[in-house]
């Protein structure tokens, strides 16, 4: 039997759209988790991730002031949540393009894969971030 469930996340910002999502989609067998949001980096970049790292196909439909974010799980799909603390203070990447540091600096981007990191900077070989 197929499920259907709405959330609406409209005003909360990243990460709490996708780690609802996530959390609902992790209760359903299979369906359509519809997500109400407002937050455009919702929209573009983590949504859409947690479908891709999923497998999960997803539609949007755009409303006057938000979108419906239509996830459609026909499977299965186990879902693992991790929590935990590192002991790093810092992490190095080695980034090539001038166009990847000037999307890293956009907080928003980064912050919502790896909320810890509070700054990013360009270091000897690539570039540092640093964490909460």
């Amino acid at each position: 039997m197929s499920e259907e469930k709405v959330i609406d996340v409209r005003g909360d910002e990243c990460p709490i759209p996708e780690l609802k999502a996530s959390k609902e989609l992790r209760k359903m067998r299979n369906g359509k988790l519809i997500v109400l949001t407002d937050h455009e980096p919702a929209i573009d970049v983590t949504l859409p991730s947690l479908c891709k790292s999923l497998g999960l196909n997803y539609t949007i439909e755009k409303e006057k002031d938000y979108v419906k974010f239509i996830i459609v799980k026909e499977k299965n799909v186990e879902i693992k949540v991790e929590e935990g603390y590192s002991k790093y203070k810092r992490i190095d990447v080695n980034l090539s393009s001038k166009d990847s540091f000037r999307i890293l600096q956009d907080p928003s981007v980064i912050q919502s894969f790896v909320p810890q990191i509070k700054a990013i900077r360009k270091g000897e070989n690539g570039y540092v971030f640093e964490l909460k």
